[in-house]
C-alpha cells in the first residue's frame, strides 16, 4: 500500500500502479475530519491534530522543498562506509551512502543492490539500515512474501 498526496500518486503513476492500493493523504485527512466531528473532546482534539499534520505534508509538497544538506550527516555516513570496510562486512555501500549533500532529515542506509542474494524467486528488493530513536531496522523489501522458499534455501 503506498499513502501518499494526490499529487505525487499522479505525478509518479508509473511508480503508485506498483502497489495493491494507493491511500492519498487527503482521502485520510477527510476520515480524520470525519471521525472527529463525531468524537469526544479529547480523541476530537487528537484526530484534528493528526489530520492537520497531513494537510501540513501535503501542502509541503505543493509547494516544493529544497533539502539542506548537513556536514554532520556527509561525516556520519563516511564513518559508517568506513566501518564496513574495516570490519570486512560483505556489504556494498549503495550510490546515496558514497554521495555528499546529504539533508538532515536523511536517515537511512541503502545498500547497493548486489548486496543481496541473486535467488530467482526473489522480487528486486533492497536492503536498508534505518537509522532512528536509537533503533536499527534491517529491512529486505517483499521478503516476507517468500519466508518459506528463503528458509528452505538458508
Amino acid at each position: 500500500m503506498l499513502v501518499c498526496p494526490h499529487d505525487y500518486a499522479k505525478k509518479s503513476n508509473h511508480f503508485a500502479t506498483k502497489f495493491d492500493h494507493v491511500i492519498t493523504y487527503e482521502e485520510v485527512t477527510q476520515f480524520l475530519a470525519g471521525r472527529a466531528s463525531s468524537a469526544m473532546e479529547e480523541l476530537r482534539a487528537r484526530l484534528l491534530h493528526r489530520a492537520a499534520l497531513l494537510t501540513q505534508a501535503t501542502t509541503k509538497a505543493r509547494r516544493g522543498y529544497e533539502a539542506v544538506a548537513l556536514a554532520d550527516i556527509d561525516r556520519f555516513s563516511e564513518k559508517y562506509v568506513a566501518m564496513l570496510r574495516e570490519e570486512a562486512i560483505v556489504l556494498e555501500p549503495g550510490s546515496a551512502m558514497l554521495s555528499n549533500g546529504r539533508p538532515g532529515e536523511r536517515r537511512t542506509m541503502i545498500f547497493a543492490p548486489n548486496a543481496l542474494p541473486k535467488w530467482a524467486f526473489l522480487p528486486q528488493t533492497r536492503l536498508v539500515h534505518q537509522l532512528r530513536e536509537a533503533n536499527a531496522n534491517i529491512n529486505l523489501y517483499g521478503w516476507g512474501d517468500f519466508f518459506t522458499e528463503i528458509a528452505i534455501t538458508m
